[in-house]
Order: structure tokens, then C-alpha cells, then sequence
């Protein structure tokens, strides 16, 4: 049992990076090259690197099951039922593999989404940069075979149906998912797109169609001028697949009625350049927010940019981490993550949660403290800090 700890992920703050932590990784190791047959159990809300993943024999993603999780974990391991989810994110080889990762956290005040719409399956699968586990993916305790898609209907609407086989021994569910790839399209897309899904449960040798009706919606495209969804006439190819890279059968589609879409300069790769983003933007790039002087949006952490600062910070923390019902008793953990999300919250949150404890008159007396004398040092710092929520 390996995964993200309270101080690595929790509401308040983000992570900055995707590593489990490292003793979790050296038992992992330690596990893999003594033992024939591991399982690895990941705990989590969210992706994270997996360096060793060729090591275990098996991983179960548990995400966060809530205090039901334990039994549930227990009864797929053991083989009383099948893991029957299916990713619905990405799980990187790399954090740097990432088009975001260019841009994420480069300012403490601005984040620019440089890589637009490429994001999760949209950006691996459209410029062939491999993921560790694809969106969609995810195995069972038997298999299955994927026939010849039939596409029927008329126009915008259509529905795509699929024979799906149990090859296996036993009893088992999968998640067909039909994706969109938009052979000549106006505006530059992703190379394909999800568009429905349908989970079967069929018994060992057993056969059934799966079904996916597809709307007007999935052959759409945004049109910025129109500020609407059109779909632009042509040729569409379907693809059915077990995950976004599994692509098992394919179908075409030819549109013959549709809407004019408004041309757009496309950033030339999967990051827009300072003059793409502008265009995007459609103005320039607005200068980040200083972090001095402070301001009702500075957080908590902000405040160390000063010597005054420094302390009123220390004081908050003390003083929220009491009211939050912080004490000695706390584990590390425990109190790495109380202060972690202390330090992203942003002072205006102090006025708004504490009751009428502290007024925003309040706060403003105490942002002019740590920068009166351009911030050089604190004058005296009110004690209405210590009534803070």
C-alpha cells in the first residue's frame, strides 16, 4: 500500500510535483527484487509518476474510496470481484513530459495555460508523447474481443454499435469508448476526442453489442465569432477502443450538411509562443500582480517577503492553527498539511471565515504593519492578530 499522504494532497494548496513519497518508492524496490509476486495498492486523488511500475505484477489504482475503501481493496485483491473502473485521466511517464509543465507555477501570482486545449489524452495522443497509463485504461480479471463497428442514422446523428465477446473464464465488465477524429478540420484539434462510452458485463463466452449514440455535439467544433457550436460538413473516422490508445475498430463518417467555422492562427506546437497566446488572448499579455505591496489576494506566505511580515505570518499560523484545532498531539503529517494550506490562503480568507473575528478594517491594519518603511522591517503589529479565526 503505497500513495499520496495528507501533506502531499489535500484541499487548499497545490503539489508541485507527482512523486509519491520516497520511502514509499525504496519499499516498492525493496518488495520487487525479493518477492516473485507483488501487487502495489496506490492510494490518491490524482496521477503520479510511477518510475517502478514494470516491477509489480499488478497495480490497483484504490483513488480515495472513503471508509468503505479497505473491503472494497480486499475483495478485488483476493478476486471476489473485478477492478471494473477505468482512468479518466492521464498517469505521465514524467511531470516534464507535460506541455503545463512549461508554464505551471513560473509566477507566484499568474498562471498562463499556455498549452491550451492539449491536456490529458488530448495532448499525448496528438503528439505521440506516451503515457505511462493511457486515459481510459484499466484491466480485468478476464478478456475481451472487439468486433467490426456499425454506424447507422442520419445527418448529426448517429449511434455506433459494437459486438463485444467475454474470451475469458470467468465473468467480467469492460468500458467501450468511442473517440472522434475530425479528418480536415478549419481549426486545428486534437487528434481525437471522447465522445460516449458504454460498460458491459457479460459472462464467460458470452456476446453483447455495446451501443453509443453520438449528437450534433460530438462532430462540434467552438466558433469564436458565432460564439456557438458548429459542425463543419466532411469526412469523421470513429474509433472504438478499450482506452484512448487501444483503438480496436474504426468506422468512417461523412457529414454532408454544416456550419462555416471562423479560421484562427493555431499555435505551432503543443506551448503557444508569447505572440500565439496574445492572439488566443486576444490582447496582450497582462503583467502579473505584484507580490508587494500586500493586498487582500496576498496568502498567508506572502508575508515573509518582510521582517514585519515574517512575524505577523508566524502569528497567523499559530493563531489558525489553534482555531483549526491544531495542538502537540498532531502527527508531522497532520501538521505539514494544516500548514501547507495556511500558507496558500489568501488574507481577504481571514475576514470572510472568521466570524466577525477579524474585520476587513481589521486586516487592513494589519497589511499596513509589516509594510510600513518600504518593508524593511515591522512597526509595532496589532494584536488583533491573536483574534484571528
Amino acid at each position: 500500500m503505497v500513495g499520496l499522504p495528507l501533506s502531499y494532497e489535500s484541499e487548499g494548496y497545490d503539489r508541485d510535483h507527482l512523486q509519491i513519497p520516497p520511502a514509499h518508492t525504496r519499499l516498492i524496490q525493496a518488495l520487487t527484487a525479493r518477492h516473485a509476486r507483488v501487487v502495489v495498492v496506490n492510494v490518491g486523488g490524482a496521477p503520479v509518476e510511477m518510475p517502478w511500475a514494470d516491477a509489480p505484477n499488478a497495480i490497483l489504482q484504490a483513488y480515495l474510496g472513503g471508509q468503505a475503501g479497505g473491503g472494497a481493496i480486499t475483495d478485488i485483491l483476493v478476486g471476489d470481484v473485478e477492478p471494473g473502473g477505468r482512468l479518466a485521466e492521464s498517469f505521465p511517464v514524467s511531470v516534464t513530459d507535460l506541455a503545463s509543465h512549461a508554464n505551471f507555477a513560473s509566477h507566484p501570482t499568474q498562471v498562463q495555460y499556455r498549452e491550451t486545449q492539449y491536456v490529458g489524452y488530448r495532448f499525448h495522443d496528438t503528439f505521440r508523447v506516451p503515457a505511462r497509463f493511457p486515459f481510459g485504461h484499466g484491466l480485468s480479471y478476464t478478456s475481451f474481443e472487439v468486433g467490426a463497428a456499425k454506424i447507422t442514422g442520419r445527418g448529426h446523428d448517429r449511434k455506433v454499435t459494437v459486438p463485444v465477446t467475454n474470451t475469458g473464464a470467468r465473468a467480467g465488465s469492460t468500458v467501450i469508448q468511442v473517440y472522434v477524429h475530425d479528418v480536415a478540420s478549419t481549426l486545428h484539434r486534437p487528434e481525437q476526442e471522447l465522445r460516449g462510452f458504454a460498460k458491459l458485463e457479460l459472462e464467460p463466452g458470452q456476446t453483447a453489442d455495446a451501443v453509443v449514440a453520438l449528437g450534433e455535439r460530438a462532430w462540434a467544433v467552438w466558433d469564436t465569432a458565432s460564439h456557438g457550436w458548429v459542425v463543419e460538413a466532411g469526412e469523421f473516422e470513429v474509433r472504438v477502443g478499450l482506452s484512448s490508445t487501444d483503438i480496436r475498430a474504426r468506422a468512417t463518417v461523412r457529414l454532408t450538411t454544416g456550419g462555416e467555422v471562423t479560421a484562427r492562427v493555431n499555435p505551432a506546437s503543443a506551448i503557444a509562443t508569447d505572440t500565439e497566446f496574445a492572439t488566443l488572448l486576444g490582447r496582450p499579455l497582462p503583467a502579473p500582480r505584484p507580490l508587494f505591496p500586500f493586498h487582500y489576494d496576498s496568502t498567508i506566505a506572502d508575508l515573509s517577503q518582510t521582517a514585519g511580515g515574517r512575524v505577523l505570518e508566524k502569528v497567523l499560523i499559530g493563531q489558525v492553527m489553534k482555531a483549526m484545532g491544531g495542538d502537540e498531539n498532531d502527527t508531522a503529517e497532520t501538521r505539514q498539511m494544516m500548514e501547507a494550506f495556511m500558507r496558500h490562503m489568501p488574507l481577504r480568507a481571514l475576514a470572510m471565515s472568521s466570524e466577525g473575528k477579524v474585520s476587513f478594517a481589521n486586516l487592513d491594519r494589519l497589511l499596513k504593519a509589516p509594510q510600513r518603511d518600504g518593508g524593511k522591517g515591522p512597526s509595532q503589529i496589532s494584536m488583533t492578530t491573536t483574534r484571528a479565526p
